[in-house]
């Protein structure tokens, strides 16, 4: 199931949306057909996230918005920041894509919210630099969110700037003087 996880990640990498879609399911296949383990959970969850996301690209958005609502409660209880920041991206995206953009930032909001938190844990200019790439996407969902929902540009401009600031907020929270 982790062959065809790791296969699917190197094909939606190489834009091969196709492929990454069916050892997705495979693997999705393979997970529900194991015994309840803790550490292959957060796999099954993340493949369902993925899947759920090209369902979204797709214009199924209702649809993965149901499979989201199941698949939350273990998102909660797990506490990755890669499977909440892709949880909650998907989400906005299926709420933006359903023309919800009030439940979009609200699932925006949960992603920043897990980015924040991951900025207080950075030590050095190289991690601070990872943060920014590693997160811009939970942003960019808030700043989608604004301009759709708000229609409000200055509230989407504030955001990104916040987001790009935080590796100065980073900085600045540490005492340290480099980048």
């Amino acid at each position: 199931a982790i062959g065809r996880y790791i296969l699917a990640s190197d094909a939606l990498s190489a834009g091969d949306v196709t492929t990454a879609r069916e050892e997705l399911r495979h693997a999705d296949d393979i997970f529900a057909s194991l015994p309840p383990d803790p550490s292959f959970q957060i796999y099954e969850v993340y493949c369902r996230i993925i899947l759920d996301g090209l369902d979204v690209r797709d214009g199924r958005a209702d649809r993965a918005l149901v499979d989201l609502k199941r698949i939350l409660p273990v998102v909660k209880a797990n506490e990755n920041v890669e499977t909440g920041l892709r949880f909650y991206g998907t989400q906005a995206d299926a709420y933006l894509a359903e023309n919800d953009p009030s439940h979009a930032e609200e699932a925006s909001l949960q992603a920043v919210g897990i980015a924040e938190r991951s900025l207080r844990s950075l030590k050095s200019g190289a991690e601070r630099v990872a943060w920014t790439q590693r997160m811009a996407g939970a942003y960019r969902s808030l700043v989608r969110s604004e301009l759709k929902g708000r229609k409000d540009s200055t509230a989407a401009l504030a955001v990104w700037e916040w987001h790009r600031s935080g590796p100065v907020r980073a900085q600045q929270n540490e005492g340290n003087g480099s980048l």
